[in-house]
């Protein structure tokens, strides 16, 4: 496994399942993530604030819920739902935290 912005990331295994954990343990042994990525958590809110940016030629959404510490954030490559996203929707997040303290990376959004 290859991943395609960082080409340096590399993981390698017998089978698909042993190559992913493989890949999971690397991102969690350099600080990529901070946690098992496997483990998320889940919020629910409306969104307060949402505000796009190009990252290395990659859209990113920044989101902020209403009452709640943090902000949350995903590449349109990565969920393309969240561009039916707006000011006031109520959605549920699905995130893993990141090596920054109070950003979380979105792995689904509803």
């Amino acid at each position: 496994m290859v991943n395609i912005e960082k080409y340096q990331t590399v993981a390698i295994g017998e089978t698909v399942e042993s190559c992913e954990k493989t890949y999971k343990s690397y991102l969690k042994s350099n600080g990529i993530v901070s946690t098992d990525i496997t483990t998320g958590e889940t919020v629910s809110g409306t969104i307060e604030f949402i505000k796009d940016a190009v990252i290395d030629g990659n859209t990113c959404y920044f989101i902020k819920l209403s009452g709640i510490e943090g902000l949350y954030s995903v590449y349109v490559k990565d969920n393309i739902d969240v561009i039916t996203k707006n000011i006031g929707d109520t959605v549920s997040i699905e995130y893993v935290p990141t090596e920054k303290e109070g950003v979380y990376t979105i792995t689904s959004i509803k």
